[in-house]
């Protein structure tokens, strides 16, 4: 399972094989909170099923006294016609360190004007599946993104960098910053990894969540997008040197 994998993981409801236990998350109180999370955040969420049709959504009212979930779909109004609402619907978003995931049952579409809307029964089953594949380098001394923003290109934008990847990134946004929406591309970022390294890619929006309620920012996962070889080689270099300093870290801590 990839970190960046927004499609939802091959789990069967009736028969999830062991390989799945470890990940179910067992108590219906952390299940609602979860639930109540992902819709005050206005986290965005896939809807489909796994190597299939997904389509974009955003939970909107969480009503455990009727037990039902409500979605906001986004697309166009007829996408939900991609999707089977009597196959194996699941729901996956990005919260923290792990991707939830969780089924949808008797599901039931309406339109509000131009908004289509999705209902289901509140999920019996959730499962927090790790993220993190490879391995990802933070450091005291955050690294740094500069970028002329899609939205006002004459603009400067400068973010921190929360943590890297051979896969991508994660950018801090503030609150007042401009928006970076899924599936933005930013074009010819500049990340200064160290006094050192400097690297030139671009990035695209791959997934946005909560990072402080408190602060009001957010953490945007981004991939790397065109990065060219000698960029890509920088930046593997980049890695290994964090690795490295880790696991002598460990070694002397033994």
């Amino acid at each position: 399972m990839s970190f960046l994998d927004t499609t939802p993981a091959a789990i069967s409801r009736g028969n999830p094989g062991p390989q799945w236990a470890r990940f179910r998350v067992h108590n219906p109180r952390q299940q609602l909170a979860t639930l109540r999370d992902l819709c005050r955040g206005d986290t965005p969420v896939v809807v489909g099923i796994a190597s299939g049709p997904t389509l974009q959504a955003v939970l909107w009212s969480v009503d455990d006294v009727s037990g039902q979930l409500h979605f906001k779909l986004d697309g166009a109004r007829g996408g939900i016609n991609a999707l089977s609402l009597d196959g194996e619907l699941w729901a996956a978003a990005y919260m923290d360190d792990a991707k939830v995931q969780f089924p949808l049952g008797h599901v039931t579409v309406g339109i509000k004007g131009d908004q289509q809307l999705l209902v289901s029964e509140m999920p019996e089953l959730m499962y927090s599946l790790p993220r993190r594949q490879g391995m990802r380098v933070r450091r005291h001394k955050r690294p740094l993104a500069r970028f002329s923003h899609p939205l006002a290109p004459d603009v400067s934008t400068e973010l921190k960098v929360l943590d890297v990847s051979s896969t991508g990134c994660a950018l801090l946004r503030v609150a007042e910053g401009l928006s970076l929406p899924l599936g933005m591309m930013l074009k010819r970022v500049e990340i200064e990894l160290d006094e050192e390294i400097i690297i030139f890619s671009d990035l695209l929006v791959h997934h946005v969540t909560i990072h402080s309620r408190e602060a009001r920012s957010t953490r945007v996962g981004c991939t790397w997008h065109g990065m060219p070889k000698a960029a890509r080689d920088r930046l593997h270099e980049w890695i290994d040197r964090g690795r490295r300093r880790r696991e002598l870290m460990s070694l002397s801590l033994d």
